[in-house]
Parts: C-alpha cells; sequence; structure tokens
C-alpha cells in the first residue's frame, strides 16, 4: 500500500525532531557532568591552596599574563610589604584598594605579591595613594614597594618577579607620572601628556568616543567628568609659567589618585581635563567630590612660593544625559560653566530643564575635537 507524501514527510519531521531532542539532551548531559568535574576540581584546588609554594603560584599566575593572545596588555607586578605589618591585614588592605581583576596573593615573609592591568605611567600615582592610605591607618607606616612593568622591563616571569624583589630590597619604587623628570618625558609620539602624564589632548577624542561605547555595550552606563583649573593664567601672572605648569601637574596627580585606575584621564586643553568614569552619575558624583576635596586641600609649591589652587568639575551621564559622546559632552560642558557660577570647587551635575548649552567663547571651546 502506498503511504502518502505527505504522511512521509510528517514522520521524516518527527525524526527530525527526536534527534534534535536526543542531541540537546546529550549536549546538556555534557555540560552538567563538565560543570561538577569543574567544581570538584575548584574544590580539591581551594583545599590543597596551602600546599602550593606561594612563589611558584605566583610564577605560574605571571606566565598565564605573559602568554594572554599574541599581543600580551601591559601589567605591573610589584611586591609590597610593611616592618611589622602582618601579612593578613596587609592583604585586605591591598584586595579592596585595586581593581576585582587584579591579583593579590601572598608571597612570603609578610610580603605581598600584586599583579594588575595598567600602563606603567600610571602605577607612579597608585603607589603614592597606597602609601598615603596606608600611612594614615592606626597601625600604620611606611608602605615599601618594589615594581616593575611588562613591558619594558623584562619578558619572562621569573626575570620580572627577580627584578621586582631587587627592587623592592632597593626600596625604590617609581615616582607618580606627574613628578617625572623632564628627562624622563614621553616622546612626542606617545600619547601620554609630558606635562601631566595623562593623555595628551590629540589623543583624547578617539579614546573617549571608544570608552563611551564600550561602556555602553557592556554596563549600559557611563559619565563624563569635565574639570578645570580655575583662573591658570592669573597664576602664571601672579608666580610665572612654571607655577602653572606645577599647578597642572598637581591637579592631574589628584585625578590619578582619586578616579579609579581603568578611568580615562585626558588633558583636553590648558587647563581643563576630560575624564570618562564606567559609573553612573551618581556613583561619578562622590568620585568629583574627592577630587574636589583633594584639590581644596592642596597647596602648590614652586620657586620657593606656596599657594592654593581652584577647582571645578562638571558631570553628565549615559543614559541619564544624552546618548553619543558628543552629547555628553556638551551636556558636561554645560555642567561645568554652572560649576564655574557656583564659586570655588563647585560640583554641578547636568540639569536638562535647569541648564542650557553654553556658548562659550571661541578659544575655549573643544567641541570640535569630539
Amino acid at each position: 500500500m502506498d503511504v502518502p507524501e505527505s504522511r512521509i514527510f510528517d514522520m521524516v519531521e518527527a525524526v527530525i525532531q527526536v534527534a534534535l531532542v536526543a542531541a540537546g539532551a546529550f549536549v546538556a548531559l555534557g555540560l552538567l557532568v563538565s560543570y561538577v568535574k569543574f567544581e570538584r576540581l575548584r574544590e580539591a584546588a581551594a583545599a590543597n591552596a596551602a600546599l602550593v609554594d606561594p612563589r611558584a603560584a605566583l610564577l605560574i599566575r605571571i606566565s598565564d599574563r605573559l602568554g594572554m593572545g599574541r599581543k600580551p596588555s601591559p601589567f605591573v607586578l610589584a611586591i609590597a610589604g610593611a616592618e611589622g605589618a602582618p601579612a593578613e591585614v596587609l592583604e585586605t588592605f591591598l584586595r579592596a584598594r585595586v581593581r576585582r581583576g587584579d591579583d593579590v596573593r601572598p608571597l612570603d615573609e609578610g610580603r605581598i605579591a600584586l599583579l594588575l592591568r595598567m600602563e606603567s605611567a600610571r602605577q607612579g600615582a597608585v603607589w603614592q595613594r597606597l602609601r598615603e592610605a596606608w600611612a594614615a591607618l592606626p597601625a600604620g607606616g611606611e608602605l615599601r614597594v618594589g615594581a616593575v612593568a611588562f613591558p619594558g622591563e623584562g619578558d619572562t616571569a621569573a626575570g620580572l618577579l627577580e627584578f621586582a624583589e631587587r627592587r623592592w630590597n632597593e626600596g625604590a619604587t617609581p615616582a607618580p607620572a606627574a613628578e617625572i623628570p623632564a628627562a624622563e618625558a614621553p616622546a612626542a609620539d606617545e600619547p601620554i601628556d609630558p606635562l601631566t602624564g595623562v593623555l595628551r589632548s590629540e589623543e583624547v577624542s578617539l579614546a573617549m568616543h571608544k570608552y563611551v561605547a564600550r561602556c555602553r555595550r557592556e554596563t549600559g552606563v557611563v559619565t563624563l567628568l569635565y574639570a578645570d583649573v580655575y583662573d591658570l593664567a592669573g597664576i602664571n601672572q601672579r608666580y610665572g609659567r612654571p607655577a602653572g605648569d606645577e599647578t597642572l601637574r598637581v591637579f592631574a596627580g589628584i585625578l590619578q589618585r582619586c578616579l579609579r585606575e581603568d578611568d580615562l584621564i585626558g588633558r583636553l586643553g590648558d587647563d581643563d581635563f576630560l575624564c570618562a568614569l564606567a559609573a553612573s552619575p551618581s556613583d561619578a558624583a562622590r568620585a568629583a567630590e574627592r577630587v574636589l576635596a583633594a584639590a581644596r586641600d592642596t597647596e602648590v609649591a614652586s620657586g620657593g612660593r606656596r599657594f592654593r589652587f581652584t577647582a571645578h568639575v562638571g558631570l553628565a551621564g549615559h543614559p541619564d544625559h544624552g546618548g553619543s559622546t558628543r552629547a555628553l559632552f556638551d551636556a558636561a560642558e554645560a555642567a561645568l560653566a554652572a560649576a564655574r557660577r557656583k564659586g570655588h570647587h563647585a560640583l554641578a551635575i547636568y540639569e536638562r530643564s535647569a541648564l542650557a548649552p553654553p556658548k562659550p567663547r571661541p578659544a575655549e571651546r573643544h567641541r570640535d575635537r569630539l
């Protein structure tokens, strides 16, 4: 007896569906078995962690960093220690002050090893911030750090660790980027501004567009922090051009210390800085308040004279105040203008209904760079 063609198609479709269900069940079972194996291995590793030599574990982790991709990302290896401080206390202190993706692990004799994902030029500001925070503790004191950077100071795990230990023994801690001597300043073709140690103005536009796009894609929030040094021309006139340059270096150092290592900081013009933070405007406002408080409490020393300076900050963030980088910059520029009207060391967050887009003088206009 002939079977109708439609019946054959139904039978084939049923067989395919059964095969797909069986394949899906097989894949799901495989994933479940893999997960169970992974959990057992993780529990075994945790149970035997105390049996692993910390130095060997660190060398393995450094090798992992060196082997990531065809072109490994820059990182800094550091050894930190403080006389009389228990290793557990120092480890807890450091873990609370670095990014979640960075490595903090005991090394030996009360010393802690750190693997930080950052450019070498940023590390000086990081060590200064950590030393100041450690010294402020009741049982604090001097935090000693020896650090090396990849690439540039070694290309093997053993070589980098040996160099870091040598620097720790010598007590050599890199200076903050803002204090790099002129002879060691970055070359003209590098993206770092030689005066302030942050991203140079020619690089700001592309970097900001990329940073904002990545934050919108990955976290959905990003805020531009637009800051300036008030009346830089007046400082130059009263105390001399070197004093104005020193003020910019000091303020750039404050930005580097008060913001996170993965925030983007650039020098946009003569006296203003544009920063991008992967945070909401309310969270970024807390960082801005730290910046302004530090600026308020800081004296600049130049030519045998000491003086203070004023800073302002304007904030605008996605999705509250705009979608594109240009729209956020216009809003942050309007907020900065409002902060200047408020007075010394003022902060303003963009309010669409209250702040109209500013109309600055041509010499103050930076929109075209974005």
